[in-house]
Order: structure tokens, then sequence, then C-alpha cells
């Protein structure tokens, strides 16, 4: 005889399919364990996405030293960070490897030698960003521009243009027992000129004899910290240079506002990656840099010719 019972339906008098649904304690334990499981997967997450940017930015630190090695093929020498032409700034290494680095048609649009890299047209030029010139980890849209409180005049008709998160290494600044030569300034601190970029340098492979792979050629600084953002454009002049720095500070120190009393040229190298940031050695290769790193070791990188041998303390 066939079941009176359907599938799935209990008969009546029948509780052997008795159904209920969750008590309010059950659902409240397993919110808390999905709340767990997604607490426990949100800084996997992060930190695979911070992986992704930072590998990012050593690509694009590669970039730049495979753009610097092309201009010291054509021309035997390294850009210089900046110079001062007739009477005119003229941009800095940013502008001279543009069309070392597929970038011409944005070089076309400059004007140099017979403006400033602040006046117009130069100046709007950078509202066009270039990608390989900003770190994906400074994730603050304020400062993949210019942004520096009161500083206005590098505005370009009310807006703000683009900045670059990395800068050469113009060399170590001396202490009093350390004899690194530099250069006097009209402001904002001395020029160093032991490294390989600087101001007015013409530096080639040969000179930098304590080897390219121990010296290095283009430094990280995109640390929100640092109030040092300017025009991508820029170089250099009788006060300061926007396109290198001094190895003056370890990795994330020497923030400009509070720390460098006007030494913008002494701002330290840095990153919003966790512990360090990335540096880009004369040989092109990417090193990412602790910051932990004993500050005698970086300014000893970061000469090109003074034989020295430290080890951290």
């Amino acid at each position: 005889m066939k079941s009176r019972l359907k599938a799935g339906v209990v008969g009546e008098g029948d509780d052997r399919h008795h159904f209920r649904g969750f008590t309010l304690v059950e659902l409240l334990v397993v919110i808390a364990i999905i709340g767990i499981l997604i607490a426990l997967l949100l800084p996997a997450v992060q930190a695979a996405r911070e992986a992704a940017r930072r590998m990012q930015c050593s690509n694009n630190m590669k970039q730049l030293g495979l753009a610097l090695h092309l201009y010291h093929d054509a021309h035997r020498v390294f850009p210089p960070a900046g110079i001062e032409q007739n009477g005119i700034y003229r941009g800095g290494w940013s502008v001279a490897i543009l069309p070392h680095s597929e970038q011409r048609e944005v070089l076309d649009l400059l004007a140099f030698p017979a403006y400033h890299y602040y006046s117009d047209p130069n100046k709007s030029v950078a509202m066009t960003p270039v990608p390989m010139f900003l770190c994906p980890s400074q994730g603050d849209t304020h400062t993949q521009h210019f942004r520096v409180s009161g500083k206005t005049k590098e505005q370009y008709q009310g807006q703000d243009p683009y900045t670059i998160h990395y800068q050469t290494v113009a060399g170590p600044t001396p202490t009093a027992n350390e004899a690194y030569p530099v250069e006097p300034s009209t402001g904002n601190g001395v020029f160093a000129v032991s490294g390989v970029i600087y101001r007015d340098s013409k530096v080639s492979v040969k000179d930098i004899t304590d080897g390219t792979s121990k010296t290095y050629l283009v430094g990280e600084l995109s640390w929100e910290k640092s109030s040092v953002f300017r025009l991508w454009t820029r170089g250099c002049n009788t006060l300061d240079c926007a396109s290198c720095k001094n190895m003056a500070y370890g990795i994330n120190l020497g923030e400009y506002a509070t720390y460098m009393n006007g030494s913008f040229n002494n701002c330290g190298f840095g990153s919003e990656h966790p512990g360090g940031a990335n540096f880009t050695m004369a040989d092109g290769a990417v090193q990412f840099v602790s910051e932990d790193t004993y500050l005698g070791i970086l300014k000893s990188t970061a000469s090109r010719n003074e034989g020295e041998m430290l080890e951290q303390p």
C-alpha cells in the first residue's frame, strides 16, 4: 500500500520529522564566529594588498633605474638633479629621463630652457600625472599632488599639480667627525655632492668607485609626514632641490616641518610601506631598506667614492 505521506510532509500525529529554526543564542554564536573569521582574514588581505603595492613601487623604481641608465648610455653621464642655465632653473632629472621612459609626448609639452620649471607653460605640464613617479602605497590623494600649507605659489589655476615620490640621493651630509663634501646654498641647508645625482652633477658609472651595487641612486620619499611634496617637474635652484635629498637622517626620520628648521634639503627618505623604503641602486637593482638600518651605513651607501667600511653597531 502506498504511503499516504508525501516526501517532506509530516503526517497528522507524526513527530519523526520535527523541524525547528536557530535559537537566538545559536544565531549570536554563528555571527560571532563569522566576525572572528573576518577579523583574522582582514589583516591577511591587507598584507596581500600592501605586498602588491610594494611590488608595484619596486617596479616603478626599476623603470626609473633603467631610464637613468639609458640616459647615461646616450650622454655618458647621469642627468643632474637640476641645473641653472642662463639664469633659468631647468627641470629635474625626472624631466631628463622622459624620452627614455616612453614619455616623449609629455616632454614635448615642456619649454626648457626658455622658462623656469615653476612658470608657464612648464607648470601646467605638472597637471599631467606620470604613473611611474607615484607610489601606490601613498594612498592619500592629496599627497599624490603638491601639498604643503601656505605654498600656493606652486598651484596652477587654483589646482594642485602632481608630485613625485622618488628622489635621487645627493650624498651624505657630514657630522663633526665626518668629512663628506658639501656645497653651500643660500638657504634650506647644504647641497651634498658625493652621491651620484645632485645639483649640477656630471657623474658617470666610472666615477662610482665604491661599486654600483653598493651605492644608492634613487630613494623613495613618499611618507606622509615628510611634507616635501612638490611639482614632479622641479629641479634645483640656489636655495634647495626638490628632485634630490641629502642622506642626513634615517629612514622615515627627518620630518621637514618639525625637525628640519628650514633645512629642506635634508628631509629623510621614507615610505608608507611597513618597516622601510625602496631604493634603486646605481646598478639598477632595487632593494628594500629597513628603517632600523644604522645611519652610518645609509651614509656610506649614499656616497659613490668615499671607500667607507661600516657595519651595523
